[in-house]
């Protein structure tokens, strides 16, 4: 008998269940008597979750509770009764556990409890505590008759010794894989590189930038690099350092060749730029000069031209003649007109006054007066016309005369403004350039531009004597850099071949012990699955008896009435695998055939198969449990009174060990035998009923 037992079991807010309620279950066996629906499954959920917990614990709440859901198990002893309370507080979704000793002192539920094992299917729950850790794992589902097995036969440590070894050789075949791939993958790289290695040297050789065929050995090019350094020092005229790496020392060199070609001790850039003015500004100047006596010449011509043209028009005259003579004729023509003025009003007045008007000048009467008068006025008007037509001709020459006069003394101002600059210029000549006053000044500018220009051209090629040198050492420095870098890749060359020919064998040599590790851990596997196998032969046949004794008390099945364990190992599988264990159900009449009880059996026949596992493990329990409890729900359904009386027999079996709770809505069919297996206080039965889902279920 397992050393605690459940004496109460007090349950709120859990399932059917709101305000709080203790229930006494104190007996050996209990049986809840109660309608579907009524609460009685929610007991034996409430304490299957008090002792063991649970997932997805927020579905156990009771929808119509607003407080905690909460269930207290109390278990007594013959020395230490203690009471477990585990709480699912509000908001959370994990629940908490307290255990109290009868001192009120705090028990951690691990410590009383290292070893519970849980054991659950639909409708059977099965709990069980040890001090000591028993034979293979600690949980499983009785549906699945495989691990059960395993379970109760210590055979699941060996079966996870399998998988785990299982796991192992697949994590190193992956591991084997991964590193085989990154071989093949660094062996790619290396090819590739040295392909490209090749084919630069292949380049370098074609075109070698040293002198002959052969190519020179690195301490030839290092030394020829140190002699390079040293000649650019010597023409540096400075300290420069020639120790060093290669490549330093090719750096140096840059350096020194950039100092160089800054440097200019003769001068000869500042000379030459300003000889290059000279020759520039001596240049303009000679236009200049030609532009001004080009413009002087066409300035002279002009005046020519004028004073020509100044000649023929005035015909000997002065413009002061033309303008007294034009001005003499302007009164003459003023005179007649006002003669001719006075004529007309005289005329006018006569016409008026008729033959009887007296002249008042000459006394003349009449008719003789305006005849006078008349001719008079024909004379002038004659007379005038011709005065001002010869007025109009003076007065044209005077025009043509004066604006001739005034061009011509444009043009001189002109002339002698070139004059003045074609002088500023000679003087100018004369004191930068050193020409002289009594030689030609033409030839003398020549001969002082061909001068400046040969001055010039010898500069401009010791300038590019020195430029062509600095080049010719850059694209020997180039050269030397590509001797260098033929010399680096040889040996980048020589690395690459050792790594493919030699250095990928230390890459195969890890694959190499994975390979070993991989053998001997198959071999280990192998023995393991050896004695897995020898053992199942052992003891399956036994088993297998033992459940087809129970399973035919149950039901006295004649279609199917054996039960038989198998070994189960899909076909292509991974041997290094524990058989799956089946629980299948045949018959003598065809004795190779074997069935899925779930595909051939239904009712009765499938209930008791479900409990002749529990029934055969439990009889082979040798160890005194610290709690050992079996609830089972509704296990009565499609079972007639023979197969309930063989149910209750072998339930009397189990509660000489352990604590039995029994759930059902046919209290008719267990009542009147339980007498004949149970006495008085054995057992204890309880009734349920609910009748407002508020208040939640009742016992009496």
């Amino acid at each position: 008998m397992a050393k605690y037992r459940i004496e109460s079991v007090t349950i709120e807010g859990f399932k059917a269940f709101t305000e709080p309620k203790s229930i006494d279950i104190s007996g050996n066996i209990v049986f809840l008597f109660g309608k579907n629906g009524n609460g009685k499954s929610s007991i034996i959920e409430a304490i299957r979750w008090c002792l063991s917990g649970g997932e997805r614990e927020e579905t156990l709440r009771n929808t119509f509770y607003e407080g905690d859901c909460c269930v207290e198990v109390k278990l007594k002893s013959a020395d230490s009764p203690l009471t477990i309370h585990r709480r699912l507080r509000q908001g959370l979704g994990k629940s908490d556990v307290k255990v109290y000793t009868s001192d009120n002192k705090d028990v951690n539920i691990t410590e009383l409890f290292p070893y519970m094992s849980k054991l659950g299917g639909e409708g059977v729950y099965i709990l069980s505590a040890s001090q000591v850790q028993p034979p293979g794992r600690q949980r499983a589902d009785i549906t699945e008759f495989g691990p059960v097995i395993y379970e109760y036969l210590g055979l699941t440590e060996i079966t996870e010794i399998i998988a785990t070894i299982k796991e192992i050789l697949e994590l190193c075949e992956a591991d084997r894989v991964k590193l085989d791939a990154q071989a093949e993958e660094l062996k790619h790289k290396l090819q590739d590189q040295l392909r490209e290695v090749d084919k630069s040297i292949e380049s370098l050789v074609t075109a070698p930038p040293w002198e002959g065929t052969v190519p020179p050995t690195k301490d030839v090019t290092c030394q020829k690099i140190k002699n390079f350094v040293s000649e650019l020092a010597a023409k540096l005229e400075q300290p420069v350092a020639q120790e060093g790496q290669p490549e330093q020392l090719l750096t140096i060199s840059e350096k020194a060749i950039e100092k160089i070609k800054s440097k200019d001790p003769q001068g000869l850039k500042p000379k030459a730029e300003n000889i290059r003015k000279h020759v520039m500004s001596l240049t303009q100047m000679k236009q200049e000069f030609q532009r001004l006596n080009g413009l002087l010449q066409e300035c002279a011509n002009r005046i020519l031209n004028l004073e020509q043209k100044l000649s023929e028009v005035s015909k000997g005259e002065t413009i002061q003649e033309i303008e007294d003579r034009r001005n003499q004729l302007k009164e003459e023509v003023a005179r007649k007109a006002l003669r001719a003025e006075v004529l007309r009003t005289g005329q006018k007045y006569v016409e008026k006054e008729g033959d009887e008007v007296i002249c008042p000048l000459c006394g003349t009467e009449g008719q003789d007066i305006l005849s006078t008068i008349k001719y008079n006025l024909g004379q002038e008007t004659q007379e005038n016309r011709a005065l001002v037509e010869k007025l109009h001709e003076t007065e044209v020459k005077f025009s043509q005369m004066h604006d001739l006069s005034t061009a011509l003394e444009s043009e001189k101002r002109q002339k002698s403004k070139l004059m003045e600059n074609i002088e500023n210029l000679k003087s100018i000549l004369y004191q930068d350039f050193g020409i002289s006053e009594k030689a030609d000044l033409d030839t003398q500018v020549e001969n002082a531009l061909s001068s400046l220009k040969n001055q010039l051209d010898e500069m401009e090629r010791a300038i590019n004597d020195v430029n062509s040198w600095i080049e010719e050492k850059l694209r020997e420095k180039r050269r030397l850099g590509e001797e260098l870098r033929f010399h680096e890749l040889r040996r980048k060359q020589e690395r690459l071949q050792y790594w493919l020919e030699d250095g990928l064998e230390m890459v195969q040599k890890p694959l190499s012990q994975i390979d070993q590790f991989l053998a001997s851990v198959t071999e280990i596997g192998d023995k393991f699955s050896q004695v897995l196998d020898d053992k199942l032969e052992e003891i399956i046949p036994p088993l297998s008896k033992e459940l087809t004794r129970i399973y035919q008390g149950l039901t006295e099945q004649i279609s199917f009435e054996q039960v038989s364990i198998v070994k189960h190992s899909t076909d292509g599988e991974n041997v290094m695998k524990a058989p799956e264990l089946l629980i299948k159900v045949g018959t003598q009449r065809r004795p190779l055939k074997l069935w899925d009880p779930d595909k051939v059996l239904n009712g009765q026949a499938l209930k008791a198969i479900q409990l002749a596992p529990y029934f055969v493990f439990s009889n082979l329990q040798a160890q005194v449990l610290e709690l050992d409890l079996l609830m089972l729900d509704d296990p009565s359904q499609h079972f007639d009174i023979d197969r309930i009386k063989l149910l209750l027999k072998e339930l009397q079996n189990a509660s000489t060990h352990a604590q039995v709770i029994i759930a059902s809505q046919e209290p008719e069919r267990f009542q009147p035998h339980l007498n004949q297996y149970f006495t008085p206080e054995q057992r204890l039965m309880m009734n349920v009923r609910m009748d407002d889902p508020i208040e939640g279920p009742f016992l009496g």
